[in-house]
């Protein structure tokens, strides 16, 4: 987009580098390498797409490059061993089995599942746009995701390359949601970005209570209803003060998280110790 405005060659090189170092980030990343020449080539600037893949692939080799000068002996048994996990019979089918099999490459817990059904619905919502290049990248990504993850599910840092994009998305979520308050915007804030955090401080007594959880759903959305039905000044100014408690509450909340994550989540719990 920036190429598009100024025509800088610094912006290509750019983005070929962060898609070669999204492959050092996560092998997921690779993706990355296909995706933004893909995106600059519809742009309709196809010379500037190969120099992308090509910086992409030159310093994706060069992680491999790094891991075979560093100890090629332990380099070379982690291929074959990777390969004797992944390459089994049920690998080859797996992209199919991920079409028809909506949670195949989910834990059984359903942890993940949001992250599926929302890639999904972008595909569905950018096609109805008359995208075609958000569909593509978005398939290509699901597709790279399923094929390096195990036969029955991905692992969370496998969307590590994706973070630095979500955060930017975030943003423009709560810009939107400051400036354009509204019902819809503030149910996404509290059913995800405060409920969740909330549920890791509260008391296990308290955080499967159904009458407080939708005592604090009708209060958290009353001064955004009241602003959709009554669009006034004061209405707008209690709307947009509600909008900076949450972000406020939202930071503090996950500022303690990280403060007393011990306390709050012992992961060798689950395995006895």
């Amino acid at each position: 987009m920036k190429y598009a405005e100024s025509k800088k060659k610094t912006y290509i090189v750019f983005a070929g580098f962060l898609a070669g170092i999204s492959y050092w980030c996560k092998e997921v990343g690779i993706c990355a390498i296909v995706i933004l020449p893909i995106i600059t080539g519809r742009k309709g600037f196809v010379k500037e797409a190969f120099i992308i893949a090509g910086i992409g692939v030159f310093i994706a080799l060069g992680y491999m490059l790094y891991n075979c000068l560093v100890n090629p002996e332990a380099f070379s048994k982690i291929l074959t061993l990777y390969n004797e996990h992944h390459m089994n019979k049920t690998k080859f089918n797996i992209i199919i089995r991920y079409i028809t099999e909506a949670r195949l490459a989910q834990i059984p817990a359903t942890f993940g599942l949001g992250y599926l059904l929302w890639f999904w619905f972008a595909i569905a919502y950018s096609i109805g746009k008359r995208d075609t290049i958000v569909p593509f990248a978005t398939f290509i990504f699901l597709m790279t995701l399923c094929a390096v993850s195990s036969d029955v599910f991905s692992y969370g840092w496998y969307f590590l390359p994706l973070y630095p994009f979500m955060a930017i998305a975030g943003g423009l979520f709560m810009r939107d949601f400051i400036s354009k308050p509204n019902t819809a915007k503030a149910l996404l804030i509290l059913l995800v970005l405060v409920a969740v955090p909330l549920k890791e401080i509260l008391p296990e007594n308290l955080n499967n209570s159904q009458w407080l959880f939708r005592c604090y759903l009708a209060l958290g959305i009353l001064p955004f209803l009241v602003f959709d039905f009554l669009k006034n000044r004061i209405t707008g100014i209690i709307a947009k003060t509600t909008c900076y408690i949450y972000i406020s509450f939202l930071i503090i909340m996950n500022i303690y998280i990280v403060y007393h994550l011990t306390d709050l989540y012992d992961p060798l719990k689950m395995y006895g110790y």
